[in-house]
C-alpha cells in the first residue's frame, strides 16, 4: 500500500514537472519565431478602394490581358492562340503539349485584388527543381529575373490567405553556362538589356 502511494506521488510529480516545462518559454535560440497567421475574413466589393492612397479599382477602359513576361516564363497562356480553360490552367498545362500537365506550373490560388503603388521590386533567382524532379542538371543553368508587387486582396476566388500578398507579375529567363555569365548578369546589366523590367512592370500594373 505504501509502495503504491509512493509510485502515485512520483508519477504525479513527473506529470506536473512535464506540464511546467511545457508552459515555460523555450530558450532555444534556433527556434523560428512565426508571425501569427491572419486571413482575409470578408469579400470587399468591386470599385471600393481600401484607402485614399490605392489605385482606382475600377479604371475606365478594358483591362489588358497580356503579360510583359517572355514566352518562356509562366504563365504561358497569354502567348498562345489556344483557347485555355480554367481546368487546363490549374493542372499546369503547357503550350505545345495539349495532353500533358506540368505540376510545377499549376497555380494554387486565384484572387481579385489591386496592385499597390511603390511596391515593385525585382531580383535574380535560381531555378530550382521540385522534390519530385530527381535530375537537377537542367535547372542549374537557368536564372529568373522576377518582379514582384504587393497586392491588396479583395477576394479569394480559389484558396484563402492574408489581406495582402506579394505576387510575381513579371519574369525574364536567361542561360548561365559559366562563371563569366554569372558575373555578367547584374541588376544594372539586366536593366539595360531587358529595357528596365522594374519600371515597365510598375507602369503596366
Amino acid at each position: 500500500m505504501e509502495q503504491g502511494r509512493r509510485v502515485s506521488v512520483a508519477t504525479s510529480l513527473l506529470v506536473l514537472s512535464l506540464f511546467t516545462q511545457a508552459c515555460m518559454p523555450s530558450s532555444d535560440k534556433s527556434e523560428m519565431e512565426r508571425v501569427p497567421v491572419s486571413y482575409l475574413e470578408e469579400t470587399i466589393p468591386s470599385c471600393i478602394p481600401i484607402d485614399g492612397s490605392e489605385p482606382d479599382p475600377c479604371p475606365i477602359g478594358a483591362p489588358s490581358l497580356s503579360t510583359l513576361s517572355v514566352n518562356a516564363a509562366f504563365p504561358y497562356w497569354p502567348h498562345s492562340d489556344h483557347v485555355w480553360n480554367m481546368t487546363y490552367i490549374f493542372l499546369g498545362g503547357l503550350i505545345g503539349y495539349p495532353e500533358e500537365y506540368w505540376p510545377e506550373n499549376a497555380p494554387h490560388i486565384a484572387i481579385r485584388g489591386i496592385a499597390q503603388n511603390d511596391t515593385t521590386r525585382c531580383g535574380i533567382y535560381p531555378r530550382k527543381p521540385y522534390d519530385f524532379q530527381t535530375d537537377a542538371t537542367y535547372y542549374k543553368t537557368f536564372r529568373h529575373y522576377n518582379c514582384f508587387i504587393d497586392v491588396a486582396v479583395k477576394e479569394y476566388i480559389i484558396g484563402k490567405g492574408p489581406s495582402r500578398l506579394t505576387v510575381k507579375f513579371h519574369s525574364e529567363m536567361f542561360w548561365i553556362s559559366n562563371e563569366e555569365d554569372k558575373n555578367m548578369y547584374t541588376d544594372e546589366f539586366i536593366a539595360r538589356i531587358y529595357e528596365d523590367p522594374q519600371s515597365r512592370t510598375a507602369s503596366a500594373y
